[in-house]
């Protein structure tokens, strides 16, 4: 099942920018519709800086938001479809998950690096870290894909500069 399907616009409007601005840093990200090799997608784009001891850009959104509802109780994978451009394709980000509505806390979050030919990502609960604030958690709950209520886009580890990532869904199965 489709989470976002950002064919559809208005699947953009529920996302805000969580960047580390919330901690003094500089770094500015949004999310945004966008048509990239003829297709509706999703822009996540913006630029990283360590000014401020900042160093990420993210953002999420929460599944009361979204028109799905409620990841079903059967799934075990999640997945995002995306690319990225040429300038772009030296860059990795993380696919974010939080297990509850709050705005900080543990999330759980999953590595990729895009190409520039539309690929899909797939992740098993098992495939996420735990981390609060980038720090790894070690007694955390298991994540359990069903109990998902916040999914977000980040990108940090220093990868200063602009970047670009087009996301055409997320979804779960």
């Amino acid at each position: 099942m489709n989470l976002f399907d950002f064919s559809q616009s208005e699947s953009t409007l529920s996302w805000q920018a969580i960047d580390d601005r919330v901690m003094g840093g500089v770094s500015q990200s949004e999310l945004v519709a966008t048509v990239h090799k003829g297709n509706s997608v999703a822009a996540f784009r913006g630029v990283v800086s360590t000014r401020n001891n900042g160093g990420f850009a993210s953002v999420r959104s929460s599944l009361n938001s979204s028109k799905q509802g409620p990841i079903p109780a059967s799934a075990e994978h999640l997945s995002i479809t995306c690319s990225t451009s040429e300038q772009f394709a030296n860059k990795s980000y993380y696919l974010n998950l939080r297990i509850n509505n709050g705005f900080d806390g543990v999330s759980y979050r999953a590595l990729f690096a895009p190409k520039t030919q539309i690929m899909t990502f797939e992740f098993t609960a098992a495939d996420f870290d735990a981390v609060f604030r980038g720090r790894a958690v070690r007694d955390a709950p298991m994540l359990t894909i069903a109990n998902v209520q916040q999914v977000g886009l980040m990108i940090a580890e220093k990868q200063i500069g602009p970047f670009e990532l087009f996301v055409a869904s997320i979804g779960a199965f």
